[in-house]
């Protein structure tokens, strides 16, 4: 993928307008930030948008533009901040907490309509759930398609001095490590997403949509402690989870139940409504062969 380094005003209104139209489905844009310490108690160095469908990576020097990387706006009345803002634009991160942490605590961004992708992993393994899996944890991961992990080979997955951030302009091994943290993304998200499809696995599709949630608005908890952005244990807790399961389970059988019974009653309606009308068909017919009879006999 070509990569853009948007760092001036100009450059910024033409990203927003490539980004604010975009087809929902699959997600569009699969993001990343990073900084020294991100989150409300540290700073962002670099906001990094894949977007497949330009087929480019956008790194967005926010160390550079500061606020004016989300408040910029266009003549149409879109900015960074509208689009991650918004309900019907679906974006993909790798463990957002930190990343809505810092745009919440520095900028006023309240991200919406987010999937993450770490804890669409979680949902689908068939292990333990105990320990969230790192980035790099996914992409080595056995069951991805040897095809896909071979792509990625080629990126760096670390950084020798985080300070390299925020040397400007921002140096080629800065580049590739946040290419990396967003080029995987896509596949990650379709390979985890095709193991969530099945109509068996809409529980933890929507565990992964209420945890995502949960982790926005934890998020913008001014109670909120470090340890909850940066926690390697996972948030569900399997005596809770298997609770939940039953129930989910309970509730699924009680609507089909109920969904049965009125299939039945409606079933029952309707050949009652066709036995009145054949009855009231029968009862026209033999009224007309009276009469026939008598209008013969008169005639006779």
């Amino acid at each position: 993928m070509e990569t853009v380094v948007v760092d001036s005003i100009p450059e910024l209104y033409s990203l927003i307008n490539d980004i604010s139209n975009l087809p929902p489905n699959p997600p569009p844009l699969y993001i990343n930030l990073e900084g020294i310490e991100l989150g409300r108690h540290g700073s962002v160095s670099t906001m990094s948008l894949c977007v497949p469908a330009k087929k480019k990576i956008y790194h967005i020097d926010i160390h550079v533009l500061g606020s004016a990387a989300f408040t910029t706006t266009t003549s149409s009345g879109k900015s960074l901040k509208t689009v991650l803002e918004s309900s019907t634009i679906p974006k993909v991160f790798f463990d957002m907490r930190k990343d809505s942490d810092a745009l919440f605590a520095h900028y006023q961004v309240s991200l919406a309509r987010v999937q993450d992708v770490q804890l669409m992993e979680l949902a689908t393994r068939k292990y333990s759930k105990k320990w969230l899996a790192s980035l790099v944890k996914c992409t080595e991961d056995s069951t991805i398609p040897t095809a896909v992990r071979s792509s990625w080979q080629n990126h760096q997955t670390s950084l020798r001095n985080v300070s390299f951030l925020y040397r400007r302009p921002i140096p080629a091994e800065v580049e590739r490590y946040c290419s990396f943290r967003v080029s995987v993304l896509p596949d990650l998200w379709k390979f985890y997403d095709t193991k969530l499809r099945p109509a068996n696995e809409t529980f933890w599709r929507e565990k992964v949509d209420q945890t995502t949630k949960e982790r926005i608005r934890l998020s913008h908890s001014m109670g909120a402690s470090i340890e909850a952005t940066t926690t390697a244990q996972g948030p569900w807790d399997p005596d809770e989870i298997e609770e939940e399961i039953d129930a989910w389970n309970e509730e699924v059988m009680e609507n089909a139940r109920e969904e049965a019974e009125e299939e039945a009653q409606r079933l029952e309606e309707a050949f009652e409504a066709f036995k009145d009308e054949m009855e009231l068909r029968e009862e026209e017919i033999s009224d007309w062969e009276s009469d026939g009879v008598h209008c013969e006999a008169d005639a006779w």
